[in-house]
């Protein structure tokens, strides 16, 4: 939390001038805007392009004062101050190191360069006691890029703050038992709850039919992910589903689709917003699943088994939130050899025999 003030410190410093002019940019867009229906063919695939999105163009700065607008500065030139400033004031006010506020910034999209000018507008003329939504993408951008001593060096990080779980998108449904003592659900309403205690660590152990895999969870980069995974496994989501994809050309495992055991799996019934981008992927860990639209993931997912798993670098959309350990890659990369191609399988195929999910339990290490 204290690095999401601290820019919005900078960005509110950024933003003012001497013009008696309060009104916001106009190129202004909602931060994190989230599709209304659950994804429905959430397939990595190398073939595929990320999607991006820009802005209009905004008006010439000049232009704009000589038709007399009052506008001092175009959406471009704002955002730009705005990264100038924030590059500026992490390293030099904060003690942050060059490289993490380099990230920090790398990470301010259009979209949420926008978002930041608007609530500054906004918090100047109409103080409010409400989390603006943009925190979200400030506590995702702060946990993406600093260290644990950076964090710790500017205050902590208050995870168990209501205005963290409101700003990150957390839902506000109950919590299941911890034990996995509670029903089983596979429709929800909305996002899941902030059930984990984000200052611990947490391990998903998969049982199998193919053997036991553990995978440690990324609650401090991905915290958003890492907890709706945690919370649907221990509503049972992932009990008794097939591992229904294997590819060996890019190295993957896919399973997560409790509906119909297939890509189309229609999903819990929400999506959750992306927690980062330009991943590198990797043997050993679990990503999530996710269609070619932003901030549309749910609950599919896959494993990243071989160095294939790199062929999707280029994307790098698809959010890691865990690493599996030495033994459980082995038994993941067994999995993957069983692989034999299907004919009625739209993804080319499976491993053989069948892979069963059996449980997913969640199990807190510290």
């Amino acid at each position: 939390m204290v690095l999401s003030v601290a820019l919005v410190c900078l960005v509110a410093a950024a933003c003012s001038s001497d013009s008696d002019d309060s009104t916001p940019p106009a190129a202004t867009t909602e931060a994190a805007a989230q599709p209304t229906e659950a994804a429905t063919d959430a397939t990595p695939s190398p073939a595929s392009e990320p999607t991006q999105s820009s802005d209009a163009a905004a008006p010439d700065a000049a232009q704009e004062a000589e038709a007399g607008s009052g506008t001092s500065l175009d959406a471009e030139m704002m955002r730009t101050f705005l990264r100038e400033s924030i590059l500026a004031g992490l390293v030099q006010e904060t003690g942050v190191s060059e490289s993490s506020a380099q990230c920090v910034v790398d990470n301010i999209t259009d979209e949420i360069a926008d978002a930041y000018i608007e609530f500054a507008w906004s918090a100047e003329s109409e103080p409010s006691d409400e989390p603006p939504p943009v925190l979200a993408e400030l506590f995702r951008i702060q946990n993406m890029c600093l260290t644990p001593e950076e964090i710790e060096l500017m205050g902590g990080f208050d995870d168990g703050d209501d205005d963290f779980a409101e700003a990150t998108e957390f839902g506000s449904g109950p919590c299941p038992p911890a034990d996995g003592s509670g029903p089983t659900l596979l429709d929800f309403n909305g996002p899941q709850p902030l059930c984990l205690d984000l200052s611990k660590q947490y391990t998903a152990v998969f049982d199998t039919t193919a053997g036991e895999m553990r995978i440690d969870l990324d609650t401090f980069n991905t915290p958003v992910t890492a907890n709706n995974f945690a919370v649907l496994a221990q509503f049972h989501y992932y009990d008794d589903t097939l591992l229904f994809r294997t590819d060996p050309s890019i190295g993957i495992i896919q399973g997560g689709s409790p509906h119909t055991n297939s890509p189309s799996d229609p999903g819990p019934g929400y999506t959750i917003p992306d927690e980062g981008f330009g991943f590198a992927y990797e043997p050993g860990q679990i990503v999530m699943a996710r269609t070619a639209a932003p901030n549309s993931a749910s609950a599919q997912f896959f494993f990243a088994v071989n160095e294939n798993t790199a062929l999707l670098n280029s994307q790098g959309t698809y959010v890691v939130f865990g690493q599996m350990d030495d033994d459980s890659l082995a038994v993941a990369e067994a999995i993957l050899a069983s692989h034999v191609d299907q004919p009625d399988n739209t993804l080319g195929g499976g491993p053989e025999p069948p892979v069963t999910v059996n449980s997913v339990t969640i199990e807190e290490i510290g």
